[in-house]
């Protein structure tokens, strides 16, 4: 899945194929009712499915039919050709996390060359300076996802050859960091395990690996319950935990409680309990995340004026088959979330997650006045996208849009 610190991505709504991150799981209304209960709402930015599946395409898909069509509505021009002619880019690290950028790269090699502890001993400096992420997240919320990768492992030796690093930092250090860590893998492992499919479709196997993983993570985050209360690191994970474990609405609000009184800035927090406000996961109806959202800007506008409201509509942007019609959003107030939160941290990263936000809602002058604003260096994580090609695909498809309908 993706966090929010951006160490995984996933695919945008609009994509043909299926989204392969296994944390991208789908499902559907079924999944409320069906014993044994298999539910496990995403973490924020992770594709889902719609609460009822769309109907099967015919044949093959005509991609150079596609691709002509894209053509024609754009004078002839290639996304090639838009790219060198607007100035489009991909972002660097450096653009996207700033002074983090030493720890983003560190952390994509630390359970592969053994440093894991040197990691969490970095990360745990940059938590004790209360340090940000340069979209406004604060470390301590995401610090204990950057060095999983959530490969695709197929196998238990695979798994367990997986876990083995994490298991070995864990041991050496057992602290409710490295339990945190160590649970996020097990995470991993448990969704590869489930597969991607709707409830009706998992295999016992995979059900069985699914929660026999998730009551792993639960033990190891179990021993470190009176020192997690002070850990964001460990609270996020143990929300995490009874999400997926799915004990009911209290417990899971119980849970977000204590994550949000930890710090009540916490903008990943916010996001996370906005998806699983989703009809589709613990809500009743789409009123549930509107009414989350303005409680959310009510409790943080001295801080980001109606900022938390964009950033918790912006990651249903990148929600499989979730429509802005499908939402109670208001577009105006999401345009003007994100202006806010970007004037409290101007950044790559929110420049991009603003202009995929209100092209999601359809928002075409919005679009354009992002793009127009300078946006041209792309992070693909934003816009939903699986590597940087699909990313800048989507984003110049969305300027590309916008231009048109704007012109």
């Amino acid at each position: 899945g993706v966090d929010l610190g951006g160490r995984r991505i996933i695919k945008k709504k609009t994509a043909p194929r299926e989204p392969v991150d296994r944390r991208g799981i789908k499902y559907g209304p079924q999944d409320r009712q069906q014993a044994p209960r298999l539910l496990a709402p995403p973490p924020p930015m992770i594709a889902g499915t719609a609460r009822t599946l769309p109907p099967p395409i015919e044949g093959e898909i005509d991609f150079m039919g596609l691709f002509d069509a894209f053509k024609r509505r754009n004078k002839g021009r290639t996304v090639s050709e838009i790219v060198e002619t607007e100035g489009f880019r991909i972002a660097t690290p450096e653009e996207t996390y700033g002074g983090f950028t030493a720890l983003y790269t560190a952390s994509n090699t630390a359970a592969a060359d053994g440093s894991l502890l040197q990691w969490a001993d970095a990360a745990a400096a940059a938590i004790a300076a209360d340090a940000r992420l340069p979209y406004g997240i604060p470390f301590a919320a995401v610090a204990h996802k950057w060095p999983s990768t959530g490969p695709e492992l197929g196998s238990e030796a695979a798994a367990q050859a997986y876990v083995a690093p994490f298991v070995t930092a864990y041991q050496q250090r057992p602290t409710a960091f490295t339990a945190a860590m160590l649970s996020e893998a097990f995470f991993d492992v448990a969704d590869d395990f489930r597969g991607d499919d709707w409830s009706d479709g998992v295999s016992a196997e995979g059900a069985s690996g699914y929660q026999r993983w998730n009551q792993a993570a639960g033990e190891v985050l179990k021993q470190h319950q009176e020192e997690g209360q002070n850990n964001i690191s460990w609270l996020a994970q143990q929300y995490s935990l009874i999400s997926r474990a799915d004990p009911g609405p209290d417990v899971l609000q119980e849970a977000f409680e204590q994550l949000w009184a930890a710090d009540p800035t916490n903008l990943y927090a916010l996001r996370f309990r906005g998806i699983d406000l989703l009809p589709r996961w613990y809500g009743t109806d789409k009123n549930d995340v509107e009414r989350f959202a303005r409680w959310a800007v009510q409790e943080t506008s001295s801080l980001w004026g109606a900022g938390a409201y964009g950033f918790i509509y912006g990651a249903l942007a990148n929600i499989d088959e979730l429509d802005v019609e499908d939402t109670a959003c208001d577009v105006p107030l999401l345009d003007r979330g994100y202006s806010d939160l970007r004037e409290a941290y101007p950044c790559t990263r929110l420049a991009n997650e603003h202009a995929n936000a209100v092209s999601w809602a359809d928002a075409e002058p919005a679009v354009m006045r992002v793009f127009d604003g300078g946006l041209r260096a792309i992070d693909p994580t934003a816009w939903g996208a699986e590597d940087d090609a699909e990313g800048m695909g989507f984003a110049v498809g969305a300027y590309a849009t916008a231009q048109e309908e704007t012109a």
